[in-house]
């Protein structure tokens, strides 16, 4: 199987290290990118390389493959046209997802991690949101949140009460100072865009490292659920990826011009106190964004496939290890019903009473019932219980001279 090329590979930590100051953002996204593209790349050059355990694993499976076709054949079991070809096309995708870096790359890995960026770029140049390029956007928010900072709200406080820098006095105060609102706003904005960013990337290259492994798995009916299961939380993180993305670009096209209206003020020596609560409120209702994003992906995508990948696990390992421990079922035999009037014998060998006619009355407490005419007659010869009675002539007369 063909390994991932070296060229064009990096190593995460020759991932370039984000700088402090005005460009820790975009340096922080860009060693995420880095970091997911290199452990993608690395996890599939382990599990299909020659040699790693990995790749002895999906070699073993194809062997299993391979062998149970061999049986079916041996016992006479000859595939039809039709059942011939879902087993051509299993194997031609488990060789082109586990043995071919560029097909891989191509299908799958481009799609996950490269797709969501084109579409939101469609979505936004539709809706009027289109600008530069949404990391470089990111970073014109950061500087200006620091721009913000560097300027404050133009509030001094003289004897205790606010004065505008302009000598203006009648300038109302805010609830929260103006360094605790920008720290709080800058925080909060930061955290939210790498965190939602970094955990539906970083989640995605773990899914696409492990691509060979489940790609092997579709080779068995009892495993393909765990395949399939695999497939939908890619197209979770992918549509997760689009959902964080647009929240961003929404975010993007309201702050960019708020700030650059702000930072305007300010240079125009004009105060603005109630721009860091606001900016605050602005950061902190688009986080909450993020994480209702972030927790509909989990509930629609990730948390019913993670249910279905624990189900085929459960019903694929009790169905290889039930007959190796369960005791056999026997089934019960068909009870024989007794004739009318017999009833099963007592403990200790006493003869049991004759179960009551269905005509018959009960008998007083304390009193043993009699023998009937009928329980104490001979039974009737084999063959003579229920003797036809002659209805044509001649009968009648042999039975009478027999009477005679």
């Amino acid at each position: 199987m063909a390994a991932a090329p070296a060229e064009g590979s990096v190593v995460i930590s020759a991932c370039p290290i984000p700088g402090t100051g005005s460009n820790f953002l975009t340096g922080t996204l860009l060693f995420i990118d880095c970091a997911t593209q290199e452990l993608a790349g690395a996890g599939y050059r382990v599990l299909s390389g020659q040699g790693a355990s990995g790749g002895i694993v999906l070699g073993v499976l194809l062997t299993l493959f391979v062998a149970a076709q061999a049986l079916r054949l041996m016992g006479g079991q000859v595939p039809t046209p039709r059942a011939f070809l879902p087993l051509a096309l299993k194997l031609g995708v488990v060789l082109t997802l586990a043995g071919s870096w560029n097909a891989y790359r191509v299908l799958v890995l481009d799609v996950v991690l490269r797709a969501p960026a084109g579409i939101v770029a469609e979505v936004a140049r539709g809706t009027g949101l289109a600008g530069d390029d949404m990391t470089v956007q990111l970073q014109q928010v950061d500087s200006a949140m620091l721009g913000l900072a560097r300027a404050g709200s133009g509030l001094v406080i003289v004897d205790g009460a606010p004065v505008a820098a302009t000598g203006q006095s009648d300038v109302a105060r805010t609830a929260v100072e103006d360094d605790t609102a920008l720290a709080a706003a800058r925080i909060g904005w930061l955290a939210g865009v790498i965190g939602a960013l970094g955990t539906v990337r970083l989640l995605s290259a773990v899914l696409l490292a492990l691509g060979p492994l489940f790609a092997g798995l579709l080779l068995f009916d009892a495993t393909r659920g765990l395949f399939m299961t695999w497939a939908r939380l890619l197209a979770g993180c992918l549509a997760g990826l689009v959902a964080v993305m647009l929240v961003l670009q929404v975010e993007l096209a309201l702050l960019l011009p708020w700030l650059a209206n702000v930072l305007a003020l300010r240079r125009a020596l004009l105060p603005t106190p109630s721009a860091p609560v606001e900016l605050m409120v602005l950061v902190a209702g688009f986080s909450l964004m993020l994480l209702a994003a972030l927790r509909l992906l989990w509930v629609l995508a990730l948390a019913p496939a993670i249910t279905a990948m624990q189900g085929s696990v459960a019903k694929w390992v009790g169905s290889g290890t039930a007959g190796s421990w369960q005791p056999a079922v026997q089934e019960d035999p068909v009870p024989i019903m007794p004739p009318a009037g017999w009833a099963r014998p007592l403990p200790g060998g006493v003869p049991a009473q004759p179960a009551p006619a269905a005509n018959s009355l009960p008998s007083p407490p304390g009193r043993v019932p009699q023998p009937t005419a009928a329980d104490t007659a001979p039974p009737a010869p084999l063959g003579l219980s229920y003797r036809r009675r002659p209805t044509s002539l001649s009968a009648r007369r042999t039975q009478g001279r027999q009477r005679r």
